[in-house]
């Protein structure tokens, strides 16, 4: 038997998984969401020794964090998501599985501030151009994620009369995770926008594990001052309709309408407008029309953006079916002059007594 023919052999349909239940499915399960919780709790232990002071093997970091950006480890995620994508259409449990993915989306970008946070005196901090070529990649994944969402709704459309409540867990799923990503940068532009003495103290990382789940104080993003040993959490969402859950002291919200700007506004019949959340017009305005993406992307010879011009080229096809929503330019900008000010005050916030 051919070898290829013989390995897709043993592949499990997406629709298989609807069929399983009991310890078949947990098994099932498992296996499939086993890879990116371990690498998640890896990460959690690096935050929690950085944040407590608590000694690191820098040199057993270095390694792991060198494989977990490699090719292989990248490659195994972003497959894992892909096929939990796909399965989630049949298996709705499988939908916050994927929500919890999307920190490997945005953390495999994310290898040299990690390596900067843990041993800032042999990895020196992202420069500009650093900062714009993440950016970039993660804008070109935020519009991989509007492109699978069509595809989505266009099965629905054939298969089903109209959407069940779990059809639109999942397609607040995609929302969400590209609410989370256009927040991601803005955050970098945040962060490229500080004065340049400033620039090299200010971490911008997901949230692992343990920072994400954790009640009234979850978090998606981790905002640290590496100089005075500051840290604060922010919750994305793509509305925010319950802060009083969250704990101020250790988290503060993005709003994907509000403060990032993913809106369009609809006439209604009778004359009233609404305001519809469009998730990813943040990714699609940078790719299309920010100045150091057309410099640096091109046939640039800088190793940041290697690699990069076929997958923006590619999701430019894409990113130009959502100009029709975008009454301005330099969205990152201007979303991060939004929420810069008010995050990093909160960063610098006293400690309130216990």
């Amino acid at each position: 038997m051919d070898a290829e023919q013989f390995a897709k052999g043993f592949e499990r349909d997406p629709q298989e998984y609807a069929r399983l239940s009991g310890k078949a499915w947990r098994n099932a399960r498992d296996e499939l969401i086993d890879p990116p919780i371990r690498w998640s709790h890896f990460f959690t232990h690096l935050m929690d020794g950085y944040l407590t002071g608590d000694s690191i093997d820098i040199a057993d970091a270095e390694k792991n964090i060198q494989l977990y950006s490699g090719n292989s480890t990248r490659h195994l995620l972003r497959n894992i998501t892909e096929t939990t994508e796909k399965a989630a259409y049949y298996k709705a449990a499988l939908t916050p599985h994927l929500n919890q993915m999307n920190f490997h989306t945005i953390n495999q970008e994310m290898g040299d501030s990690w390596r900067h946070l843990l041993d800032p005196e042999a990895h020196k901090p992202l420069d500009y151009i650093n900062l714009a070529a993440i950016q970039a990649r993660l804008a070109v994944q935020a519009l991989r994620l509007i492109e699978t969402q069509r595809g989505f709704y266009t099965q629905l459309l054939d298969e089903k009369p109209k959407p069940t409540p779990d059809d639109l867990m999942l397609d607040r799923s995609f929302v969400g995770r590209i609410t989370e990503i256009d927040a991601a940068v803005t955050l970098l532009q945040v962060v490229k926008e500080q004065p340049f003495d400033e620039v090299a103290n200010l971490t911008i990382l997901p949230a692992p594990g343990k920072y994400e789940g954790h009640k009234g104080k979850s978090s998606d993003f981790l905002m640290i001052d590496t100089d005075q040993w500051q840290a604060h959490g922010v919750q994305v969402k793509t509305r925010v309709w319950n802060p009083n859950d969250y704990d101020p002291n250790y988290v503060s919200f993005i709003d994907g309408v509000v403060d990032l700007g993913n809106v369009k506004e609809k006439d209604l019949p009778d004359g009233r407008v609404v305001r519809q959340a469009v998730p990813g017009l943040i990714s699609a305005d940078y790719l299309l029309h920010n100045e150091d993406v057309a410099r640096y992307s091109g046939f640039t010879r800088l190793p940041e953006f290697s690699g990069l011009f076929g997958p923006i080229y590619h999701a430019r096809e894409t990113a130009r079916s959502l100009e029709v929503h975008m009454d301005s330019s330099d969205r990152a900008s201007k979303a991060a002059a939004n929420i810069g000010p008010r995050l990093l005050q909160a960063l610098h916030a006293p400690t309130p007594e216990t």
